[in-house]
């Protein structure tokens, strides 16, 4: 991943590639715009590709490639995973948000949350202190499907082996009644027999 630290918090005000230079510190990746009212902290990586727009604060922060940070965001001490977008004037604080999260404008993530992978957070939501949030794998609910699926074939199955079952009692029931009959009618030819002899 192609990141640079940013070890003092200044604001741009002339292009990246001379600032580093002037100052002696090591700038955000040349593909990464960063506007020139932005202020970018101490102990600061920025992954290539990413945006970022008017007036955002970062410091002592991580953010992956290929994120868009939305104007008047403050992030301090977080870290944001590859493909996140956060949108305008929204804070971030203290906390870990996954790959391909989408948090809307004026949304507040307080110290210590846990974003998982895809999440979408809504428009002005607020995550209190140590909250978690994840994305209900859709591998999972195809695995419940197909398990209530084959739940209910199994059941279909069942109810045809069960009446079987009950045809073939009847059957057997039938074949009883009729062996006894067959028993009862040679009993009594032994009877009459015996009884001419």
């Amino acid at each position: 991943m192609n990141m640079s630290v940013v070890t003092n918090t200044y604001r741009r005000t002339i292009p990246s590639l001379f600032l580093g230079v002037f100052l002696g510190v090591s700038m955000p990746h040349p593909l990464t715009p960063v506007l020139s009212t932005c202020t970018v902290g101490n102990n600061t990586l920025i992954g290539s590709f990413t945006q970022v727009c008017n007036n955002v604060q970062i410091s002592s922060s991580v953010i992956g490639q290929r994120c868009m940070i939305g104007a008047d965001t403050i992030i301090r001490n977080a870290y944001i995973f590859d493909d996140t977008i956060i949108g305008p004037n929204c804070v971030i604080e203290h906390s870990i948000i996954g790959a391909g999260v989408n948090i809307k404008e004026k949304s507040r993530v307080e110290k210590g949350c846990l974003v998982g992978d895809g999440v979408v957070i809504g428009p002005q939501a607020v995550l209190l202190p140590f909250e978690r949030l994840s994305k209900r794998r859709t591998k999972d609910i195809e695995e419940d499907d197909s398990e209530e699926d084959e739940d209910d074939e199994d059941e279909e199955e069942d109810d045809e082996d069960e009446e079987e079952d009950e045809d073939e009692v009847q059957d057997r029931n039938e074949e009883d009644d009729d062996s006894e009959v067959e028993e009862v009618e040679a009993s009594e030819a032994s009877f009459l027999l015996n009884m001419n002899d």
